[in-house]
């Protein structure tokens, strides 16, 4: 299903027009394999089997029986595996108690916020009620400022009236005075003068008198307003030492909440790092009890293989079907932890994101599933670097060394159907229906392999070491190790886009190890006697769950249900035929996943 899509146009130019029954192509819709090259199409045998998902043909001693060092391998590989996924746990783990780290310095932050806020509320009402007594003060002075001015109102009336009086006596003296002048009766005068006086002096004592009483009523009225405000001056002193005692409180009662949340945390955090280590030490222990008895049958059976090497002059190196199931596993896994929102740390922005969006996933599926997105991206830029063709021929890129290798099998090709023989790029038909074609494939990948394991013995470096400025000598070596470093840098760029600022240390180096193990696996691919390789669907494709392909979150749950698919997040591995006789036989070695479109409704 969905086995090289670019190879369909030029596979059905070359094999014979045998069109199915419609009975057949039913079947074949129903299984979702309408997507094989042509080449698949044109062979009844290959409809049957992928319609059913038949085994590998029984009369393959190799397959119906492994030997037990084979499943002693695969053992030992699947506990390695176990333990990446536990050591991956593990990081969940150490991530977990960052998270509660940061809730408890949030927590902490929040506290802290909480006191100044109180510290704050107590400022105000400070200075509220300072501002009260203050307006009470200045209203007092006030009042006391009215009270005066209306005494020294009332002294300018009396020393009004008093100069009037004396302005009246000499006015009456002169008359007086006038009047002896004018030889009048001076008893007469002294006498309307004395009565004149008399009056004066008496309106004065009146005068006098209401002063007096207004003055005696002024003081009781200053002592009722200082009593007024010394009783408003104690309320309010009391209702601020009674908001300090329950502020005392409230403090006491966050920082108890506090020190149980601390210790409640600590306890957890114990709790879980004594349940890790002992899981930790259970594996190992096992493990390594493991390790001994497959390293002891092991050696048995080395001791086996090598006799029978020295009796058969034939050094072919088999391919097991397990191998390339772990070393899936294991690039999954590791483009798994790439892709993780843990490990990756703050995201981008929003609009730095849509600009990878070129599918507008994210705007039907939700802002939420961008790790999907981002895996499903990561995938296709390992596909392109290393799967750009199928059965190991685009493992070293799509550049001069990938010509280099297509044009070898067109050259065999040519030479054996003649010069009208189709050049196609993609034209792998030939594997199809002769199995010594398809063994000269697996030779020349076997080749590959030993002259790039010389040149990395010869450079003093390992066969995967890529680093800039230093590598083997010009050859397959370079080609294969200039290819990683191109698809390693378009990776990097892919999950800048997804991370605010710099990409980490940590997730270059899973990069970089992303990059080396997909490489092998496609050296790996094309080593192998039976014709493997990786297929995924495209946008609207529809598949049956638990086939060839799995939900990406909830599994093989809908096991049997058809899905259609939003986004192909990562690919499925089917083998093609036994390397033998059976050259059609389609197996999925491994299932890909896929976002269905139900999920976003």
């Amino acid at each position: 299903m969905f086995l090289n899509k670019k190879s369909r146009k030029q596979e059905s130019k070359d094999l014979p027009p045998t069109p199915p029954s419609s009975a057949e192509a039913e079947k074949r819709r129903s299984v979702g394999l309408e997507s094989l090259p042509p080449s698949l199409s044109a062979l009844p045998s290959l409809m049957r089997a992928a319609s059913v998902r038949q085994p590998l043909s029984k009369g393959d001693d190799s397959r119906e029986a492994r030997p037990d060092n084979a499943r002693s391998r695969h053992s030992m590989q699947d506990e390695s595996i176990s333990l990446q996924r536990l050591r991956h746990q593990l990081q969940t783990h150490a991530a977990d108690m960052d998270k509660l780290k940061v809730e408890r310095e949030k927590l902490a932050s929040q506290h802290a916020k909480e006191l100044a806020t109180l510290e704050k509320v107590k400022d105000e009402i400070r200075e509220r009620e300072a501002r009260k007594i203050g307006l009470l003060e200045k209203k007092h002075e006030s009042e006391l400022i009215a009270k005066e001015q209306q005494l020294k109102a009332k002294n300018a009336e009396f020393e009004k009236l008093a100069t009037e009086n004396y302005n009246s006596a000499r006015w009456w003296q002169q008359e007086c005075e006038e009047m002896k002048g004018k030889n009048l009766n001076l008893e007469d005068a002294v006498k309307e003068t004395e009565t004149k006086l008399k009056e004066a002096t008496e309106r004065n004592s009146k005068l006098a008198a209401e002063l007096a009483e207004a003055t005696h009523i002024h003081q009781l009225e200053i002592q009722g307003l200082n009593r007024a405000a010394q009783v408003e001056k104690g309320k309010l002193l009391e209702r601020l030492r009674d908001l300090e005692a329950r502020l005392g409180e409230r403090e006491a009662a966050h920082a108890a909440q506090l020190k149980s949340q601390h210790q409640e945390y600590q306890l957890s955090l114990a709790g879980r790092n004594q349940v890790y280590e002992a899981a930790i030490r259970d594996a190992e222990v096992r493990h390594s009890g493991e390790m001994t008895a497959v390293q002891a049958q092991l050696g048995d059976r080395i001791a086996e293989l090598e006799q029978e090497l020295i009796n058969k002059p034939d050094d072919f190196r088999l391919g097991l079907d397990g191998s390339l199931k772990t070393k899936y596993g294991s690039l999954k896994l590791t483009v798994e932890t790439i892709t993780s929102p843990w490990n990756l740390g703050a995201r981008a922005a929003a609009d730095k994101v849509e600009l990878a969006d070129e599918t507008g996933f994210l705007e039907r599926a939700g802002d939420g599933q961008w790790p999907f997105l981002l895996r499903a991206m990561v995938w296709a830029r390992i596909l392109d670097g290393f799967f750009s063709a199928p059965y190991g021929f685009g493992a070293l890129g799509s550049g001069e060394g990938g010509s280099s290798l297509l044009g070898a099998y067109h050259a065999l090709k040519r030479l054996l159907e003649g010069s009208e023989a189709n050049p196609g790029p993609e034209n792998f038909e030939l594997l199809y229906r002769d199995k010594y074609a398809n063994a000269w494939r697996s030779a020349t990948f076997q080749s590959m392999l030993s002259a790039m394991e010389t040149a990395a013995e010869q450079a003093g470096q390992e066969q995967t070491q890529v680093e800039d400025g230093k590598g083997p000598k010009p050859g397959i070596s370079k080609v294969a190790l200039d290819n990683r470093a191109k698809v390693r840098d378009e990776i990097l760029g892919i999950v800048s886009f997804f991370c605010e600022g710099d990409v980490s240390d940590e997730i270059r180096d899973q990069v970089a190890a992303a990059v080396q193990q997909a490489s092998e696996l496609s050296m790996a691919f094309g080593a192998h006697r039976a014709k493997v390789c990786f297929g995924i669907p495209k946008f609207g494709d529809v598949v049956e769950i638990g086939a060839e392909f799995v939900d990406c979150q909830d599994g093989d749950l809908k096991r049997g249900k058809p899905e259609t698919v939003e986004l192909a997040v990562s690919p499925a591995m089917f083998m093609i035929g036994d390397g033998r006789n059976d050259l059609t036989t389609v197996v999925c070695l491994q299932h890909g996943e896929i976002y269905p479109v139900f999920q976003n409704e």
